[in-house]
């Protein structure tokens, strides 16, 4: 059986921690958890922000959720996944947030407008976690199909 472990130039090598951002094989991929992206002009990820003394962060859920998806559709388009067609490749997500009872109701509704259109859904776990990497507030990882 071969496997693919693929590597998205377009995204920050995951090299470094030891993992690809998809691994797959015969048309199941399966993604590494997913944060927003680094911001360049702050140096925190996208929906991060700092107040002056650079030791209390307040989050942007919504924020955070684009750019998670915008780096899912970077890797289904690696697979052959059009990235306007993510949604319908999508066999399970699994999110991970940060203290749910505040930030759920903000995921949930940008998670809802993600999926607007659609008639049928993937399946979905949410997991309420201590902490995750860079003070962002949700990750996410995906099973999708070509």
């Amino acid at each position: 059986m071969m496997i693919d472990h693929s590597i998205i130039k377009q995204l920050p090598s995951p090299l470094p921690f030891c993992h690809s951002h998809a691994s797959g094989t015969n048309g199941i991929y399966v993604t590494s958890g997913i944060v927003s992206l680094k911001d360049n002009t702050t140096g925190l990820n996208v929906g991060v922000y700092s107040n002056s003394k650079n030791s209390e962060y307040t989050h942007s859920v919504k924020e955070q959720f684009k750019s998670i998806v915008y780096q899912l559709e970077l890797i289904g388009s690696n697979i052959g996944i059009d990235k306007d067609n993510i949604r319908n490749h999508i066999i399970e997500s699994r999110i991970f947030i940060v203290d749910l009872k505040k930030y759920f109701t903000d995921f949930n509704d940008e998670y809802k407008s993600w999926m607007n259109g659609l008639t049928s859904f993937p399946a979905r776990t949410t997991i309420g976690v201590y902490s995750l990497p860079s003070n962002v507030v949700i990750e996410a990882c995906f099973v999708i199909a070509q």
